[in-house]
């Protein structure tokens, strides 16, 4: 059996947006981590701990805008007031460029194709400055959210930046409500998707296999 990724289900979408500048780390700081709850042998600070052990993380501990997150269902408050979100994308097909990041697959829209979002949680218009696509390994493992602890194949990111505020995304990314993301989870289906052969497409992935790759959005 064929499979392919479809967008047609979508399982979640959230907004998040940033309070504050992200904490800077040093090459040290990075190995002195881990995600496992127990580390066999060794004192590498696991989760629970990350807001402890160093004042440059403290936001582990007390912050209230955290990302990646586990959305548990049961713990959500529906609000009768909030609007629909609005998709502003001028009646164009985008174009833009992939990029081979290193960590994810990402499309750099062109600048002539602008991309905004407004209402639901939003009390400003963003503008969509990039979208990432994280997949893994394992068909479970793909996403960097969960639902209900559940993780899914793959995840796409949609990053807007207020341009209401701020001149550009570098400006918003250290500023108060600079940020809103749109996430989408990826179930495998046996339908494709228009949108991910866009980005997947054999002709451009092929030319994106290295780190810091650049291709055309066929």
């Amino acid at each position: 059996m064929h499979v392919v990724w479809d967008l047609s289900v979508i399982l979640q979408i959230y907004i998040l947006w940033t309070s504050s500048a992200q904490p800077i780390t040093s090459k040290l700081d990075d190995a002195w981590w881990a995600y496992k709850d127990v580390v066999q042998g060794s004192f590498v600070p696991v989760p629970s701990f990350w807001g402890l052990v160093n004042s440059a993380w403290n936001l582990c501990a007390i912050g209230k805008r955290q990302s990646p997150i586990d959305i548990e269902t049961s713990h959500l408050i529906f609000d009768p007031h909030l609007t629909p979100l609005r998709l502003n994308t001028g009646g164009r097909k985008m174009g833009g460029t992939m990029y081979n990041t290193g960590k994810h697959v990402s499309l750099r829209p062109d600048k002539t194709h602008l991309v905004n979002i407004s209402g639901g949680p939003l009390g400003y218009s963003y503008r969509l400055e990039e979208i990432r696509l994280h997949f893994g390994s394992e068909d479970s493992l793909g996403s960097e959210h969960l639902l209900n602890g559940q993780g899914f194949p793959g995840e796409v990111q949609l990053i807007h930046y207020n341009q209401d505020l701020y001149t550009n995304y570098s400006e918003a990314a250290k500023s108060p409500h600079g940020i809103a993301v749109v996430s989408i989870f990826i179930k495998l289906s046996e339908n494709s998707n228009t949108f991910l052969n866009r980005m997947l497409n054999r002709d451009t992935i092929t030319r994106i296999n290295y780190k810091h790759a650049l291709s055309a959005l066929a």
